[in-house]
């Protein structure tokens, strides 16, 4: 049985991401304008919901900047997260295929956290990455045939 073939692929935040992004602080934002407007007039319940999507919206934005930035390596035997200062190996797993967009799981065997290789260490071994067809169109099947291959877990 043959492996796929080696592959790097870039990961950062990705336009599609944006707009699901954007779309969502529209959409709450009319719904609280809709809301004060049927309400005639604006108690502490709005001003609360006001907040609450600042809030919510201001805690989006943080969490878009805290994005993942690096490239995913497959050598045809192992995966490595790779970052400017550093080289990770472990292994990924599935979460969410939709076809032209996955999100996987990264997982560093030997516990070393790629997470602090990105400069936003949390204490965990675990690091969530959105990979997009539209970051590297030539590479995006090579991928995903390296994603559904067996790998060899490194200790």
């Amino acid at each position: 049985m043959h492996s796929a073939p080696s592959v790097s692929y870039p990961v950062g935040p990705t336009r599609g991401l944006a707009i699901i992004f954007l779309t969502l602080c529209a959409a709450s934002q009319c719904a609280i304008v809709l809301w004060c407007y049927q309400s005639h007039s604006v108690g502490w319940r709005q001003v609360v919901g006001l907040a609450a999507w600042l809030a919510a919206t201001w805690l989006g934005w943080r969490s878009w900047q805290r994005l993942p930035r690096g490239r995913i390596h497959w050598s045809g035997q192992s995966w490595s997260w790779e970052v400017p200062a550093s080289d990770v190996a472990g292994r990924v797993l599935v979460a969410v295929d939709a076809q032209s967009a996955l999100l996987l799981r990264w997982q560093s065997p030997d516990g070393t956290d790629a997470q602090e290789a990105t400069g936003a260490g949390s204490g965990r071994a675990d690091l969530w990455l959105w990979l997009a067809r539209s970051s590297s169109p030539a590479d995006w099947l090579a991928l995903r045939r390296a994603v559904y291959s067996p790998a060899a877990v490194t200790p």
